[in-house]
């Protein structure tokens, strides 16, 4: 992943409604740095739909009447989550996190992590924070499906819901070294 520096990506999850968002885009990737998104959200109930982009801290959407700066809009909060979910640092803490990493057949890691773990991460312990102040004994099922270069083709995550159930995260990745670098856009 780290030589590859960047891919596209497809992101899915289902579990409750306030949990429920999807995207797809391109990030841009640096092991020492961070991980720069371009990708389009759709979130909520009434499904609503942007473009946002993420380098650094910095977040910019585009609802369909031209792009701001600074938005935190739930746009830019779903794009936050979709992130911290998709990107490779994400990938590298459940698998050091993992006491269980094993083969699930073929090119397929399994694993679990624990939550409390996970929370403390400091590059996606946010989107684990709520998970784990909720249930701070539970953990994180997750599988890897990797291309024969070992960059992963799909993560898919079980995550525990603050109600019945839980929530399951699917990322596709594709084109690794191959997508664009993630740029700012120009903002009036």
């Amino acid at each position: 992943m780290a030589s590859a520096g960047k891919a596209r990506f497809t992101f899915q999850s289902e579990g409750q409604d306030e949990d429920y968002f999807s995207g797809d885009g391109r990030f841009s990737y640096a092991p020492t740095g961070t991980a720069d998104y371009d990708m389009n959200v759709t979130y909520g109930g009434d499904e609503s739909t942007a473009e946002v982009i993420l380098i650094g801290e910095d977040d910019y959407v585009n609802e369909s009447d031209g792009w701001e700066k600074g938005a935190g809009s739930d746009a830019s909060d779903a794009a936050r989550r979709i992130r911290w979910a998709s990107s490779p640092f994400n990938i590298r803490a459940l698998t050091l996190a993992s006491n269980d990493l094993r083969s699930g057949g073929g090119s397929v890691l399994q694993g679990t992590a624990g939550l409390a773990e996970l929370a403390s991460d400091g590059a996606v312990g946010e989107y684990y924070r709520a998970y784990s102040e909720a249930d701070p004994s539970g953990v994180v099922s997750f599988a890897m499906d990797l291309n024969g270069d070992h960059t992963p083709r799909q993560l898919k995550l079980e995550l525990p819901s603050n109600e019945a159930g839980s929530l399951t995260v699917v990322v596709g990745y594709s084109g690794w070294g191959g997508a664009q670098d993630v740029t700012a856009p120009y903002v009036h």
